[in-house]
């Protein structure tokens, strides 16, 4: 079957990844949210229509099933015999508020958790192959709360060398994601700036040394010089210093090498004014979710672990640092075979964009990261390549942050857009005022920031109503560019291409998005 856009496949392979991580969870006895697993088995009608695609996903549905219905004999007195019994009653549970949140694992249930993550991480020494369900896992075992784009972001971001920054409103979320990050990532491979000034940057070894700069609160040291020296060292430039030796008879010359940099900033802050264009062109720049339904999703989570009779289990966290190390020390070449495919995918409105240079660098290396993180193993080959999942994966999880760091648009202003989106017939001042405070954490006028979002012609105004201009988008067909990328691994690497070629198919076949 041929598709005119990358949406469903998008689709697709987001549910087969949802799919997959909720058998996981039931598996080893994790929570579990009822509502998120009904969303899921409700698109099951869905795919049906695609006969290939679901062939791929219809034993795990069958799976999925019989694992909620055995689970629930546990939780409910009636022991539902099928889902439609099933259904009904979780329905029941749904009505009452005090019920309706987390079914959660019980502490009797927490050892023989840890007994069927002990297994994974047996499998997992011996397996070619990992998948973001365990980095999912680790940031839960962390008490993080949503932001599972970002999750997996900053992980390949890290394995790829790419340049991050975390920009929302105070209070967002925006430490919380950066350190749940941090627990994972091998500490020597990163130093933390809380506190410096642009001539200190030399002086400290410790900084110097590290591959990764991370800067949690980027305004604490933010002036000009620190300015110059990250964008140079962003942009893989050396940097040096030189002073007149204590003797006074000399010089001493500093030199700080290319880094990686991670940063978080709160954009309500007076020094993001005094940034250009070119700081922004050197970082993907993820926003943390500011709606008041996560924040209330995240005072819920605390209420419950601090309630909780039951420990959380260590064991996602030291499967990841495990494989992570891995990952870090691979010195293999990573080649992806897509790139040039999806560059032609994306309509001329993007490619036209000033920053689509950069984008595609970051869609580039973002890709890698993931494949890195894939099939990196202890006996490393000299070449990695990309599979159909690493490149349509990473384009489901980046496309939305490139086309927002196109336009430089920041967290409060993206909220504004979606909830224009959500009504296609328009909306008056006064309507997009009330659902965006309703909705979004954010009290800062409006009237700003729908007059700078017309301005960039991404909001249109039609008499007394707004409308957004809908983004172009990516469009291709997968089939397409396997077929694409086969003809370029043949003519570059052939004897690598049919291990690849095998590898790709499976993302299209009854295999599916394998996992731990």
């Amino acid at each position: 079957m041929s598709y005119t856009s990358v949406k469903e496949m998008n689709d697709f392979f987001q549910d087969k990844r949802k799919l997959k991580d909720h058998i996981e969870r039931l598996e080893c006895d994790k929570k579990f949210y009822p509502n998120s697993v009904n969303e899921l088995l409700a698109t099951e009608s869905r795919w049906k229509k695609y006969p290939p695609l679901y062939r791929s996903m219809k034993d795990d549905f069958t799976r999925l099933k019989d694992l909620l219905i055995e689970d629930s004999k546990k939780i409910y007195p009636e022991k539902p015999k099928n889902m439609e019994q099933l259904m009904k009653m979780r329905e029941k549970i749904q009505t009452n508020p005090l019920e309706e949140i987390v079914i959660e694992s019980k502490e009797s249930r927490q050892q023989k958790n840890d007994e069927a993550c002990n297994q994974i991480l047996q499998k997992m020494q011996s397996s070619f192959q990992k998948t973001p369900a365990l980095i999912h896992a680790f940031y839960d075992s962390q008490g993080l709360v949503g932001e599972y784009e970002n999750r997996e972001l900053l992980i390949y971001g890290a394995l790829s060398r790419t340049n991050m920054g975390i920009e929302s409103i105070a209070g967002s979320g925006k430490s919380a994601l950066l350190y749940a990050f941090l627990k994972a990532i091998p500490e020597k491979e990163y130093s933390t700036i809380h506190q410096s000034t642009g001539k200190a940057f030399y002086n400290n070894p410790a900084i110097n040394n590290a591959r990764i700069w991370v800067i949690p609160e980027l305004q604490k040291i933010f002036s000009q010089d620190a300015e110059e020296i990250i964008k140079n060292l962003t942009e893989g430039v050396s940097i040096t210093h030189t002073r007149t030796n204590k003797n006074r008879d000399g010089v001493d010359t500093f030199e700080i090498t290319p880094k990686t940099i991670f940063y978080s900033f709160a954009i309500t802050n007076k020094h993001l004014k005094y940034r250009d264009d070119e700081f922004y062109r050197r970082f993907v720049i993820l926003h943390t979710d500011i709606r008041k339904e996560q924040n209330n999703n995240v005072a819920k989570h605390y209420a419950q672990t601090d309630f909780s009779s039951s420990e959380q289990s260590n064991t996602p966290k030291r499967l990841l640092e495990h494989h992570l190390k891995i990952c870090f020390a691979s010195e293999a070449i990573v080649k992806n075979p897509f790139l040039e495919s999806i560059i032609e995918s994306f309509p001329q409105e993007i490619k036209g964009h000033v920053r689509f240079r950069s984008s595609v660098k970051y869609l580039q290396s973002l890709t890698k990261g993931k494949t890195l993180y894939e099939q990196s193993t202890l006996n490393q080959e000299p070449f990695l390549f990309s599979s159909l999942s690493d490149a349509v994966d990473i384009l489901s999880l980046y496309q939305h942050t490139l086309i927002m760091n196109l336009h430089g648009i920041n967290s409060i202003e993206a909220g504004l857009l979606q909830v224009l989106e959500k009504n296609p017939e328009g909306s008056t001042f006064e309507e997009v005022q009330k659902k965006f405070r309703e909705e979004y954490l954010a009290s800062f006028p409006c009237s700003e920031i729908i007059e700078k979002l017309t301005d960039q012609e991404l909001i249109k105004k039609e008499k007394d109503r707004f409308f957004v201009i809908p983004f172009p988008k990516s469009s291709f067909s997968p089939e397409n560019l396997l077929e694409k990328a086969s003809t370029l691994m043949k003519k570059e690497y052939p004897k690598e291409h049919d291990r690849w070629y095998e590898l790709s198919l499976k993302n299209l076949t009854s295999t599916g998005d394998k996992r731990l």
